[in-house]
């Protein structure tokens, strides 16, 4: 593998990622945002029940958590979807029961219980996870010479906690390639967003008239928070070349942006949230909760904790077209 941490570093606070999916040989998976150093859990505790409910409460006797706490849940019987995931402690209601928001979603209501959850002491590094298949199937950054590099669909940014919660300004810097410009179904790009359970926070995706959507929203609800380009981004059919796409949101705007310039759009009755819906899943790239995706490349991503203003931007596209990384 081929880490690619040094040669792009933090830089005023916000956290960059840039994807590289092989080597110039063509031979070795790259990514940048550090090396991924071991996550660390205290031992596991024994829970006897999870409520199906809003909020989850936890039955957990002489737990010791406290409000704000990642746990990490594993070896559910009937909560299984609750399994493999994190969760935050929203609220601590005594000595043997904590809250962890909404479980209305998962699979029915946890009876059997067993040392299933522990206590998050250390996220490590952020990394990225790879996919070699529309439908999942983790791979290994690091030697894994059996997958084909254009076989990769969907990129996942994972161990989001803390700052990099996403809830805030933020600004997202796509270089894609859609397979077909107006898709029979649309697409997505990145996503932190699950109609199910109203477990909705923030989406930016490809309509199937070629137009670009994102969508917000503050509570996990559809309140009509989104902004949709007037007009076609890319047109029907096979594309050849890729895009510059981007969108920068503020504490009550959102802007859209293509080959560095912002476009003309409409913003929804519902307007633009301040803070978006802090859902328990990470920010997807190329891929949401529900099964869809983004079927094309992705040749570069970037993220920022903040809003950028349309000169950065401009930048930004400026500075990688100088670079030779697009025409």
């Amino acid at each position: 593998g081929q880490d690619l941490a040094a040669l792009f570093a933090t830089e005023s606070g916000n956290r960059l990622w840039r994807v590289v999916a092989k080597s110039a040989a063509g031979v070795a998976w790259a990514y940048a945002g550090g090396v991924d150093s071991a996550e660390a859990k205290a031992s596991a505790k024994t829970l006897t029940a999870i409520s199906k409910a809003n909020p989850g409460i936890v039955d957990c006797v002489g737990h010791g958590y406290s409000v704000g706490d990642v746990v990490y849940f594993s070896g559910l019987t009937e909560m299984t979807s609750l399994n493999t995931k994190y969760r935050t402690i929203t609220a601590s209601a005594d000595a043997d029961h904590f809250a962890i928001g909404t479980t209305t979603a998962e699979t029915a209501a946890e009876t059997t219980g067993g040392a299933c959850v522990q206590k998050v002491t250390s996220f490590g590094t952020t990394g990225i996870k790879l996919y070699n298949a529309v439908s999942g199937g983790a791979q290994s950054l690091v030697g894994n010479s059996s997958l084909a590099p254009n076989a990769i669909t969907s990129l996942e940014v994972y161990k989001v906690i803390g700052s990099d919660n996403l809830t805030g300004d933020q600004t997202h810097i796509l270089v894609l390639k859609p397979t077909d410009g107006q898709p029979a179904t649309a697409e997505m790009f990145c996503s932190r967003y699950k109609t199910a359970g109203n477990l909705r926070s923030i989406a930016f995706y490809l309509q199937t008239d070629g137009k670009l959507y994102l969508v917000m929203s503050t509570n996990g609800s559809w309140n009509n928070n989104f902004v949709e380009t007037n007009a076609a981004v890319f047109s029907n059919g096979a594309q050849t070349l890729y895009k510059f796409i981007a969108f920068s949101k503020a504490a009550a705007s959102a802007a859209i942006y293509v080959e560095g310039a912002a476009v003309a759009a409409t913003t929804g009755v519902g307007g633009v949230p301040a803070t978006l819906y802090d859902v328990s899943f990470p920010l997807m790239l190329g891929a949401n909760e529900e099964g869809g995706y983004f079927n094309g490349q992705i040749a570069l991503y970037l993220c920022f904790t903040r809003a950028l203003s349309a000169a950065e931007i401009q930048r930004i596209d400026l500075q990688l077209r100088e670079e030779g990384f697009r025409s």
